[in-house]
């Protein structure tokens, strides 16, 4: 268990040096904000066109905050149930 951990975080530190600074800080605003991101993403399922219309509206204002809620929703959506 301790050495799956230990790869996990050298993917994730590995993934994190990839990004720019910019996208970094918008990971780390979602960590560091975690309680009210869950809040935000919690309930149904969001329409997947809805969620597209977000994700393309964040990369058009180059809003790395709101990309990375919309990407979390689509990451919490996949684990809901139908």
């Amino acid at each position: 268990m301790a050495e799956e951990r230990k790869q996990t975080m050298k993917t994730l530190e590995k993934a994190l040096q990839n990004l720019s600074e910019e996208k970094r800080q918008a990971i780390f605003w979602i960590i560091q904000h975690i309680q009210i991101v869950e809040w935000l993403t919690d309930g149904e399922k969001m329409p997947q066109a809805e969620l597209q219309l977000w994700i393309q509206e964040a990369i058009h204002k180059k809003d790395n905050v709101l990309l990375a809620l919309a990407l979390y929703q689509k990451f919490k959506d996949q684990k809901k149930p139908d």
